[in-house]
């Protein structure tokens, strides 16, 4: 188990483009280069979840508001699930991620 990349490190490679190499050929990145993505990451996903927690006091507040939320939240859903499903079934479908790689 040692010998292979945690779910963090396959999918920082993935967005960065290194993830084309196995995990044992590309050896290890120096520490001050990597170490900035998981506080990012960390950092980034406190920032939206306190989004989620004003949305959610928001929604709880005016019914169009929570109906819209929870379409967005249900469609977010289908379309994350549908580019999951469609990569495990289809090894030469790669979504990507058009928000991080540009």
């Amino acid at each position: 188990i040692s010998k292979h990349e945690t779910l963090f490190d396959w999918y920082t490679g993935s967005v960065s483009g290194v993830a084309t190499e196995p995990a044992v050929d590309r050896g290890r990145p120096p520490f001050l280069r990597y170490a900035w993505k998981p506080v990012a990451y960390i950092i980034l996903h406190g920032l939206f979840a306190l989004e989620g927690y004003c949305a959610a006091a928001l929604c709880y507040q005016y019914e169009a508001v929570n109906l819209a939320w929870l379409a967005a939240t249900f469609l977010g859903t289908v379309k994350c699930s549908y580019h999951f499903y469609r990569a495990s079934a289809d090894s030469s479908y790669k979504p990507g991620n058009k928000l991080a790689s540009g």
